[in-house]
């Protein structure tokens, strides 16, 4: 059963026995949206991907997938936005998972 979070301190909270810091992240500008498009993440610097050595393999996968539906829809999205706003303002936490996460031990 897990154990509710509490709130410790200022910036901090206490989640199954650890002070978990509260983060406050940096508003983006204004303008940081206004060259989005579903292609616009190709022009920029992948640094942490593979590279692929069959690009006609890739843009054959890449064409495949944008015929797709999305992974998630708008509503899922805007829940999640509302959910990370009252993160922001104290009122829930995120505990984020995965194998770039920062361990508790």
């Amino acid at each position: 059963m897990n154990a509710p979070a509490t709130h410790h301190g200022a910036g901090a909270f206490v989640v199954m026995n650890h002070v978990v810091p509260q983060v406050r992240a940096e508003p983006l500008p204004s303008d940081a949206m206004a060259d989005w498009s579903p292609t616009s993440w190709q022009s920029r610097p992948a640094l942490q991907q593979p590279t692929y050595p069959d690009t006609a393999a890739l843009e054959h996968t890449v064409s495949t997938l944008s015929t797709l539906p999305p992974l998630v829809t708008s509503w899922e999205i805007e829940s999640l936005k509302h959910q990370l706003a009252e993160a922001a303002e104290g009122k829930r936490f995120v505990l984020q998972g995965g194998d770039c996460a920062e361990s508790f031990d």
